[in-house]
């Protein structure tokens, strides 16, 4: 455990008992569990003694003011006389109406006159123990705790301009009251700057105007950055790209003016340094690419597209470019190759590589397909009822065609392009 310095203990003297209360002799002190002098400051007549500092730090102040107290204590509950009361009134400097056939006791309450603060009432005891007008005891606190203060602020306002020096930092708004409550302090080298609000712990630290600081740091890299940005740039994108004649790098975020060396239509555009070196470019050239990139896309897709049909329906079967392929869902015009009258049509290549094809073709097969079962049929019921041999099916097809009605032709058509 570090040894408590003398510093240290006067100071915890000074918060548990207050100012002007004891006096600490530094030199006597040679650790907390070894005799110390001490002197009473409230009764100079008291004198000196020596005592342990652990215990002085524990509350064990001045032993004769506590045994007047005590004295005091005992004094109270015995009762005094009006002449006693009004001695001890009179060392304390106030004045009081007694009657002198009565005696007081301690639990009490008279009434004092202050010469400062008029009358007050308290109780004998109190008296007894020194205790008197309370405006006058606000009066005193007010003034120690002031008084600390000032010394307080003394105390920083040297050590800050030892660490910043005497024109750098206002202290003009500052209210100091401890290191952990902010204060609010201004610059004194740029006044533009402003005021700002710090920990005074900080600003013991070094740490000043953080304006200034950020302007620094910016000064430092720039210095450092723009000799490299030229060079990076040509690193990223290549010789005879992009044009930094009219660019002025001051820093990553900051916006400036590049052109374009691979096409000198396309102009000049605002960027940052940090867009740039991260690839992005000339943006007319960007898109001219991605246009490009999109029509070797489609085409590439229009091919597989095309193979994929080969696959499904045959060499000669369907050709799809007749029309532009844009997605699976987009509709696109296709041929047929199978039969020329059948013509084009507009189809999702989607549904075409799930074997929709030719819609002609397609009822020319159902029509084929009927014929077929219809014919079979036929053939069954003429077997049936006359026997095999006996009626030629041929002849049989062309008599019920001969005997079938007419019906009449469908309104409705298919459009085909």
């Amino acid at each position: 455990m570090a040894k408590v310095t003398a510093t240290e203990v006067l100071k915890r003297i000074e918060h548990k008992f207050g100012l002007g209360v004891l006096a600490f002799d530094e030199s006597s002190y040679k650790g907390t569990q070894k005799r110390a002098l001490f002197a009473c400051l409230v009764n100079p007549a008291h004198g000196s003694w020596e005592a342990l500092a652990n215990n002085v730090l524990r509350g064990q102040g001045c032993p004769q003011c506590g045994r007047e107290r005590v004295l005091a204590a005992v004094m109270a509950r015995s009762g005094v006389t009006s002449l006693e009361l009004q001695s001890d009134l009179s060392q304390l400097g106030y004045l009081a109406d007694l009657d002198p056939e009565r005696t007081y006791y301690g639990k009490e309450i008279i009434s004092v006159i202050c010469s400062s603060h008029g009358p007050f009432t308290t109780r004998l005891s109190y008296i007894r123990q020194g205790k008197g007008c309370p405006r006058c005891a606000l009066e005193k606190t007010r003034a120690r705790a002031q008084e600390k203060s000032a010394k307080a602020r003394e105390r920083f306002e040297t050590e800050i301009i030892g660490t910043h020096g005497p024109k750098i930092i206002d202290l003009s708004r500052t209210s100091y009251l401890n290191s952990k409550i902010k204060v609010e302090v201004g610059c004194l080298r740029e006044p533009a700057h402003g005021f700002w609000l710090v920990l005074p712990s900080n600003l013991k630290k070094g740490r000043g105007c953080p304006k200034c600081a950020a302007a620094q740091r910016s000064k430092i890299r720039v210095k450092g950055n723009a000799t490299k940005f030229k060079e990076s740039v040509i690193k990223r994108h290549g010789s005879g790209v992009v044009d930094l004649s009219h660019a002025t790098y001051t820093s990553g975020n900051a916006i400036i003016m590049v052109g374009c060396l691979r096409n000198p239509a396309h102009g000049w555009w605002n960027t940052t340094p940090t867009y740039l070196l991260s690839g992005r470019g000339c943006p007319k050239c960007a898109r001219g690419k991605r246009a490009d990139f999109q029509n070797q896309r489609r085409l590439k897709a229009a091919l597989i597209l095309q193979h994929k049909v080969n696959e499904i329906f045959g060499l000669m079967a369907i050709d799809t470019s007749v029309g532009t392929y844009l997605s699976a869902l987009e509709p696109m015009k296709v041929r047929c190759l199978i039969d020329e009258t059948h013509g084009s049509w507009m189809v999702r290549p989607g549904n075409l590589l799930s074997g929709f094809g030719c819609p002609r073709c397609g009822t020319a097969r159902i029509a084929q397909k009927l014929a077929s079962a219809a014919k079979n049929k036929f053939v069954s019921r003429v077997t049936e009822a006359h026997g095999v041999g006996v009626i030629e099916v041929d002849e049989a097809i062309q008599i019920a065609k001969k005997r079938r009605p007419t019906r009449p032709t469908s309104s409705r058509s298919t459009h085909y392009l």
